[in-house]
Formats: structure tokens, sequence, C-alpha cells
């Protein structure tokens, strides 16, 4: 009767497998390293994506709603918004027909600061956690707010809290 395979009774198949594997994964951080290296040297650039608009459609789409004014919660998380602004897009939205929004989900995006965020009153939930703020300027007009989350930013002017 033959004994079951198990780790103690490896073959010289399993064996050559398993160092296959280990090549292979060799190579690759072989391939990382030498990528490393030439970023580093400046040998290759490295390009950043183009900062995505706020649009009145992005916000439709993102609010699940028609219209702005029927948007209640905007979920905007990973969308490489660098600004909420109103004022880059050429639809000629304004940010102030969100009348109606209370939540804003906007983490792990490039904001840099409350610049528009500040001019939405009614909301009472705001995640901005993983984003580049670090001026909380504005915070103070939003009145109604119950729930912050700023976490993981460069937060250094924290006056209006």
């Amino acid at each position: 009767m033959r004994r079951p395979r198990t780790a103690a009774t490896t073959t010289v198949w399993d064996e050559n497998r398993i160092k296959d594997k280990i090549k292979y994964f060799e190579n690759i951080e072989g391939a990382i390293d030498t990528d490393i290296d030439k970023i580093l040297a400046g040998g290759i650039e490295i390009k950043k994506k183009a900062p995505v608009l706020l649009t009145k459609k992005l916000v439709l789409e993102c609010g699940m709603a028609d219209e702005l004014g029927e948007v209640q919660t905007l979920m905007m998380r990973d969308k490489g918004i660098d600004e909420f602004d109103d004022t880059r897009g050429k639809e000629g939205f304004k940010l102030i027909e969100l009348f109606n929004i209370e939540c804003l989900l906007a983490s792990h995006n490039h904001l840099k600061d409350l610049f528009g965020v500040q001019q939405l009153v009614t909301l009472v939930e705001l995640n901005l956690s993983f984003n580049e703020i670090s001026d909380l300027t504005g915070l103070e007009n939003l009145t109604l707010l119950e729930s912050l989350h700023i976490n993981r930013n460069q937060v250094t002017i924290m006056t209006p809290i």
C-alpha cells in the first residue's frame, strides 16, 4: 500500500515546482529593485493621474439622484478629487444646490482643504479621512455637523474645532 503524499513525502516533481516558483518570485523581486533604482536615479518619470473635476454628472451619479436637490448622501470615496470646487467644471452648477445633503463620504481622495465643503451647511456627517487636508478652516460653518472623520490627514491648523 502507498503512503499518502504529505510534506514529508515530496517528490522530485514537487521540489522542481517549488524551485520554479522561488525563481519566478526572485525575478519579480529583481525587476522591482531595478525599477526602484531607475526611479531614484530619475530615469523613470512617474505620471500622476489628472485630477477629477467635480461635475454635476459626477455628483448626481455618486449621490444616486436625478436632481441636485434630491442628494442626501454623497458617496465620493476614492474618486481622485483634489478640490471640492464647483467653479472648475464647465457645467455651471453650484454646491449650494445640494441643499438637502446630510452626509458626505469623500475619503481616499486628494483634498487639501475644506474649500467648497464649507458651503454644505446641512451636513450632519462628514468623512474626509485619508486625504491631504492640513487646515480645517471652514469647518465652523457646518453647525449641524454631528459626526466628523478626518483621520489620516496632515492637519496642522485645528482652530475651528
